[in-house]
């Protein structure tokens, strides 16, 4: 029996989870679905659906029946709960982007009715199927280096990921999309989680918008960068950060990018993607703190920041007999180095490299793909998988930390399922 798939948005993430999963072989697509008119038909060409099997809007999509197995919805955040919602009455497993939902009840809720209705949905919390973290888990459970005392996450966002994803692109503001401790951290929320095995209890969080605002916007500059008498010194020109990394921009698929068209693109004042930095409309945060109380007596911190020069992760897990430090960089070589505790003369690390994979967050995207494959269509069980079941405690330590930072740093208890 043939294993099928459709896929609801085909943004960024949709489309490379739908390319993944056409190489992997093991699926066939057999519906899209996209509000973008030029996106649908150029991912209908390369994945080999045909135009009777491709919809405009959500609507028509699930009017027409269950079209597959499983629904990977891949949706802007706020429509995350709908779609899946109205996936699941339909029949469809479900692969959904993080983060699930925007609010503690929604999360809950589809929780709540994949049990109802009998079908799994995994989150793309696509960090556990990387080979550095599972290495690190790895560890853990041995109990090489002991009980687990702290675990020290840092998200550290690249200065140009930053103003182009989050200022300009379509995460820049909460009240459209979700906060950044969402959008972002999540996923760093759901490895703490996982590796600590254990329930976090309480947190306290700090954070706020500190540097692109208007009061920081230099004098002379102007609303667009188009425009701008300060472009060309101006390290978050939207003219040179596009032409250098136009893959940044959030365009419909098969956009022609020609430095023509890009700078015709950012002429348009209908996106963003031409404003400056510091007179956008983007309010979510561009550093936040978070301390996290667990039930085992352990504790872990998470830092956000966008001032990095490059996009990674560092991972430190201290336990009572060895520490784990890591570094995870989706743009080169990933190393992790195992500390056990010895005398200074009998001290040896143990040092891991991973090399640079390149099916999108260090192998994590295709390691998403391939597992969850054999384990809807399959039934074959493994440790990392996120189903909501699990995946719901990370989104909801995040809520939790959205309410202590507006709360100036109140400590919150984190809600369970």
């Amino acid at each position: 029996m043939e294993n099928t798939m459709a896929f609801i948005g085909l943004g960024n993430r949709g489309f490379i989870y739908a390319r993944l999963a056409k190489q992997s072989e093991r699926v066939k697509i057999t519906a899209l679905c996209d509000t973008d008119e030029n996106t649908l038909k150029g991912a209908a060409r390369e994945l080999g659906v045909p135009e009777t099997a491709c919809f405009r809007n959500t609507d028509d999509f699930f009017a027409a029946g269950k079209l597959a197995d499983v629904a990977v919805i891949s949706t802007p955040d706020r429509d995350h709960f709908r779609h899946c919602m109205d996936a699941l009455k339909t029949g469809y497993h479900i692969l959904l982007e993080k983060p699930a939902a925007v609010t503690e009840q929604e999360c809950l809720d589809i929780a709540k009715n994949a049990e109802i209705y009998g079908r799994k949905v995994v989150i793309c919390h696509v960090l556990r199927y990387t080979s550095f973290y599972r290495k690190i888990k790895e560890i853990i459970d041995s109990g090489e280096i002991g009980e687990i005392v702290h675990i020290s996450q840092s998200e550290n966002v690249g200065w140009w990921h930053y103003s182009q994803s989050f200022i300009r692109g379509k995460w820049k503001n909460s009240e459209e999309s979700s906060p950044m401790i969402l959008a972002k951290c999540c996923h760093d929320l759901d490895i703490i989680n996982w590796l600590m095995n254990s329930r976090c209890a309480s947190l306290s969080s700090f954070g706020s918008l500190g540097c692109f605002d208007r009061e920081h916007a230099p004098v002379g500059s102007s609303g667009n960068c188009v425009d701008c008498a300060l472009q060309k010194e101006c390290l978050y020109s939207a003219i040179d950060r596009s032409l250098e990394m136009p893959l940044t921009m959030n365009v419909p698929l098969g956009f022609d990018y020609s430095e023509e068209s890009i700078r015709k693109y950012l002429e348009d004042r209908k996106n963003d993607y031409g404003k400056c930095v510091y007179r956008s409309r983007n309010n979510v945060v561009d550093h936040q703190a978070v301390i996290m109380d667990f039930e085992n007596g352990a504790t872990a911190s998470l830092n956000m920041h966008a001032f990095a020069q490059s996009t990674y992760r560092r991972t430190i897990v201290i336990g009572t007999k060895g520490e784990l430090v890591g570094r995870f960089d989706d743009e080169s070589a990933t190393e992790l180095t195992v500390n056990i505790f010895a005398p200074v003369n009998k001290f040896e690390p143990r040092i891991y490299t991973f090399p640079k994979d390149q099916s999108g967050h260090g192998g994590g995207d295709g390691g998403l793909i391939e597992s969850v494959i054999s384990y809807l269509y399959e039934g074959k069980q493994y440790p990392n998988i996120t189903g909501i079941d699990v995946s719901v405690a990370s989104h909801l330590m995040a809520f939790a930390a959205e309410k202590s930072r507006l709360n100036g740093g109140k400590v919150v208890n984190v809600a369970h399922v």
